[in-house]
């Protein structure tokens, strides 16, 4: 993953990466087994996600509009460690995959003085 090789399905990889630090197996699995165990039909399970998709949860869960907006923290957290380090942006950019001019929620925000107008 940290070689300069880059897969031709990169974003498969990264999917299957977030999925599971998102849902590890060992966490899903339980709720999944109901199908293949034979506990829930495939008919049943169509059924089920249809009276979600009627209801719109299926794009928007009940109760979620009235929840803070997450704000990430991690590759922010990252970034700044990997600056405070010592490593430049131009390190940090190489290190996590981002080209130059790109915007990185790894790369700190502007460190030093600023002029307030």
């Amino acid at each position: 993953m940290h070689s300069r090789h880059q897969d031709e399905d990169v974003e498969a990889q990264a999917n299957a990466l977030a999925a599971e630090f998102l849902m590890p197996e060992h966490v899903i699995r339980p709720q999944l087994r109901a199908l293949t165990l034979g506990a829930v039909s495939a008919q049943e399970r169509q059924d089920f996600y249809k009276r979600l998709s009627r209801r719109g949860w299926r794009k928007q869960e009940p109760g979620s509009d009235t929840l803070p907006p997450e704000t990430p923290r991690l590759a922010a957290s990252v970034g700044k460690a990997l600056a405070d380090a010592g490593l430049t942006d131009a390190e940090i950019r190489e290190l996590v995959g981002v080209a130059p001019g790109r915007p990185s929620p790894f790369i700190p925000e502007a460190r030093g003085l600023h002029l307030v107008a």
